[in-house]
């Protein structure tokens, strides 16, 4: 999930971006609730910051510090309730922002930090139990292959298919483990053919002489 997923949530709805539009790509990871300023040194990159923005109002010297040490640490965006601590929102605030691709999201006075916590973590914990399922399907198809003798063939086509993007497999001289050779490859295998590091009958198969 990244920060253009977050604001498609139904409850982001009147969330509004008010910098950072260029650091939308970024992907969070968590979320961390923060108001206390020395919890700063707890972040994990990736982290979706909530907060009232309370160390931000301490001084101009103390804003800057904060957001160049999130930009260090490659934080994914910032949701920030101003509206108890940053009436109006510092003029500094948005153009470092900007300046640093950090992605700023005002959230209204009624939304609860932990429905943004909870709401997050659960979409996240999805994804992964997502992944690790296709881990393990992919490795029990590959086993399956392995059993059943199938050959390189079975498994450069299984991982063709998780990739999305086609594959040759070698031993560790270079030599072809496998039959079929995607067009994509054959630039690549006519260049080092004069050095024989893959067998012949691949060559004149695919490159007559």
């Amino acid at each position: 999930m990244d920060i253009t997923d977050f604001l498609k949530l139904p409850f982001a709805k009147s969330f509004t971006l008010l910098a950072g539009e260029h650091g939308t790509h970024h992907q969070i990871t968590g979320v961390n609730i923060l108001d206390n300023p020395k919890a700063s040194d707890w972040l994990s990159p990736g982290e979706l910051i909530v907060t009232s923005g309370y160390f931000f109002s301490e001084s101009p010297e103390a804003l800057e510090r904060f957001l160049t040490h999130f930009h260090r640490l490659n934080i994914a965006g910032i949701c920030i309730k101003p509206q108890i601590y940053l009436t109006p929102l510092p003029k500094a605030l948005i153009e470092r922002c900007n300046e640093l691709a950090i992605p700023l999201i005002e959230i209204p006075y009624g939304i609860a930090f932990s429905k943004i916590l909870n709401t997050v973590m659960n979409l996240l914990s999805n994804e992964s139990n997502e992944a690790n399922q296709m881990a393990l399907d992919f490795s029990s198809d590959l086993l399956e292959a392995g059993l059943k003798g199938d050959g390189f063939t079975e498994v450069q086509h299984k991982l063709e298919t998780l990739l999305g993007n086609p594959l040759i497999i070698t031993n560790q001289d270079w030599s072809l483990l496998v039959e079929h050779v995607d067009e994509a490859f054959l630039p690549y295998i006519q260049k080092i053919r004069i050095k024989c590091t893959f067998k012949k009958k691949h060559l004149i198969r695919y490159h007559p002489i």
